[in-house]
């Protein structure tokens, strides 16, 4: 596990118990430390590929924190890259980075330039990130999702001022089930769920239990059995169809204290979620019925006693 320290500006690695393996800088090969390191990705020989957007670059490191490449010193033309923001890594290798607002530049696994596309979705929204499978790339935006073929056509989009179902104020996270489901977690304290051509099946919002709200979800995961995991101020875990399961992190009810869900992830039988509130920064690893497991980060680092 790879975490980015925005005060210190370094790369903190961890096993999967939470024991800390060896932290690094940030720095290009001149020994100059990185203005705003924005977003990481790992390729699949297991090195980082890090950016930093107000200084245009893209630096490899390997995993025991050296660098392989400077990337960027080594584009010129429509090679380069100006203020990055969002990094993709396919399957085979190839580096695809959002940089200039709405500009995809895509690389080969070594770094060699292949195209440059400027996407302009159709919604004049500003592009968030992107993904990219074997026949189609995807847009999310602020407002929708766009799906583009491979000549980079538009075929299809969805959730840009579409009334009432189908359409997002504002768009946190997506995920998508085993059987291609697409969810939505939007601005209006709900998550949408739409088929894999994009139509909309259903909305779940509101209370889903006795108090218990969805609120601003930040976070959506998936397990292994289509059990649904969101993440605001606490955690609920929903079934696929949106019936509840259990939820944890509710201190109104006695509960851990999980400051606020910025991002989680699934690993096996195990949920780790990054919390982070005005004085501490932490990862909490929870067994997927929200059995507290142990935690680590900033402001303090133990383990469950039982």
């Amino acid at each position: 596990l790879y975490v980015y320290d925005s005060n210190e500006k370094n790369i903190e690695k961890f096993d999967s118990q939470g024991n800390a393996l060896l932290n690094f800088d940030l720095i290009d090969e001149a020994g100059n430390q990185l203005n705003s390191p924005y977003y990481i990705e790992t390729d699949g020989n297991n090195n980082l590929l890090v950016i930093d957007s107000n200084g245009s670059k893209v630096i490899r490191y390997s995993p025991d924190g050296s660098i392989v490449t400077d990337l960027y010193s080594q584009w010129t033309g429509d090679a380069q890259v100006s203020s990055p923001s969002y990094i993709f890594v396919d399957t085979n290798g190839h580096i695809f980075i959002k940089h200039n607002r709405n500009i995809i530049n895509e690389y080969d696994s070594d770094g060699n330039y292949v195209s440059r596309v400027d996407m302009n979705p159709s919604d004049g929204a500003y592009v968030t990130s992107f993904q990219k499978s074997s026949t189609h790339s995807f847009l999310l935006t602020y407002k929708g999702i766009q799906k583009y073929d491979s000549s980079n056509q538009l075929v299809l989009e969805w959730g840009a001022e579409l009334d009432p179902e189908g359409s997002f104020s504002y768009i946190e996270d997506v995920a998508v089930d085993a059987s291609g489901n697409i969810y939505v977690t939007d601005g209006e304290r709900s998550v949408q769920k739409f088929d894999s051509s994009g139509n909309y099946i259903t909305r779940f919002h509101g209370e889903v239990a006795t108090d218990v709200s969805i609120g601003a979800v930040n976070s959506i995961v998936f397990d292994s059995q289509g059990d649904m995991y969101l993440g605001s101020h606490m955690i609920i875990k929903l079934d696929a169809n949106g019936n509840y399961i259990t939820h944890w992190g509710d201190t109104q009810n006695g509960g851990m204290n999980l400051g606020g869900v910025m991002d989680m992830a699934i690993n096996g039988n195990t949920l780790y979620v990054l919390c982070s509130s005005e004085i501490t920064s932490k990862i909490k690893k929870f067994d997927l019925d929200g059995n507290f497991i142990e935690e680590w980060g900033y402001h303090g680092y133990r383990y469950d006693d039982e």
